[in-house]
């Protein structure tokens, strides 16, 4: 390199070394002027009446509450993940400013707190009064920088609010399909096409019904994962708006249907269910879900008397398109030298390292 590259090197180093240092002195001066001064909205969780929130990454959703709880109301609607709620109500509740970061609209592009940049979250009472209406903006050194929509001051505020706040609609949406204890099913009824397979529990554990073809090294605790997975089953995503169940294939020709029963089992030390005045037994419930397409490496599904159309895992759409053969006891793999394992590697001889 030239005399004259390095000389020139030298003085990009040095304006852009001067320009931070004048803004990190700006800064400093800022922060030890009105450290003591600055506040944020006192928020009660309780009052909040509906949350608005924009993001730059994710777009905008809009969350009111209900008798039953939080919904989403735009830009969908539907049941929201109670969790998610509370998790930035109790975000929102506890924001206490620990000092001021910058008081000048120049510096709010670096600490993130522009519309560009930031995190927009507006918190409404029953009278549509605003409780509440911030930027939340960069993650710096423990601290989230938060500024007020009113104020051009940032205030520095501890810990991490990203996670609460920004996070794409399936995340703020319920996306819970079946949500039931595992023990208390007691039938399976699978239809795909390798044909109709019925499972009931008979003394704790599931047993093919009767009349159906044997099926060869029948394993019951493959039927308890199958069960397992499915009383749990949980969305990863939604269908784009307006894809209908027939588009999706979860109407006429779906690919396989499976009907769950439920019974909640009466307690060990209840009375008798033929004791006078006592309540009658629960009633079985029972559950279908309808698989359709493949979307992705994803499948639509759709749970009947629910108007979402899900995305679930390309494992589910796996297991309820597959046949008798997924429900038999798997042999344990060979360990001889020379012998492929299932995975397609030479076994390990033993002792060797």
């Amino acid at each position: 390199m030239s005399a004259k590259m390095w000389i020139t090197l030298g003085v990009l180093i040095a304006i852009v070394t001067a320009t931070t240092l004048q803004f990190e002195a700006e800064e400093s001066a800022e922060q030890g002027s009105d450290a003591t001064r600055i506040r944020l909205p006192m928020v009660d969780a309780e009052q909040v009446q509906s949350l608005e929130i924009t993001t730059p990454n994710n777009g905008s959703v809009t969350l009111t509450r209900t008798a039953t709880g939080f919904q989403v109301t735009a830009p969908v609607a539907g049941e929201a993940d109670q969790g998610a709620i509370d998790k930035a109500l109790k975000k929102l509740s506890e924001l206490r400013a620990s000092g001021v970061a910058a008081t000048k609209t120049a510096h709010h592009a670096k600490l993130g707190v522009t519309a560009d940049k930031g995190v927009h979250v507006i918190a409404k009472d029953s009278h549509a009064s605003v409780l509440a209406d911030l930027w939340l903006g960069a993650y710096r050194s423990s601290y989230t920088m938060v500024r007020e929509d009113s104020s051009t001051r940032v205030a520095r505020v501890y810990g991490s609010l990203s996670d609460a706040f920004d996070k794409p609609l399936k995340d703020w949406r319920d996306r819970r399909v079946v949500s039931e204890a595992p023990e208390d099913l007691v039938k399976i009824n699978l239809e795909n096409s390798a044909g109709a397979l019925v499972f009931e529990r008979v003394g704790g554990s599931f047993k093919p019904a009767a009349g159906q073809a044997p099926i060869p090294n029948f394993d019951p605790a493959m039927v308890e994962a199958f069960a397992s997975s499915l009383s749990r089953l949980a969305a990863l995503d939604f269908a784009d708006a307006g894809v209908a169940p027939e588009d999706a294939g979860t109407a006429a020709g779906a690919q396989a249907q499976v009907t769950l029963t439920y019974q909640t089992p009466r307690p060990a030390d209840a009375p008798p269910a033929t004791t006078p005045g006592d309540a009658p037994p629960a009633e079985p419930r029972t559950i279908t879900l309808t698989l359709g397409q493949k979307v992705g490496e994803n499948f639509y599904l759709q749970r009947t008397g629910n108007p979402n159309v899900f995305q679930v895992s390309s494992y589910i759409g796996a297991r309820l398109t597959a046949g008798p053969e997924q429900f038999i006891k798997l042999e344990p793999p060979q360990e001889t030298a020379g012998v492929q394992t299932p995975s397609g590697l030479p076994a390990v001889p033993s002792g060797a390292h």
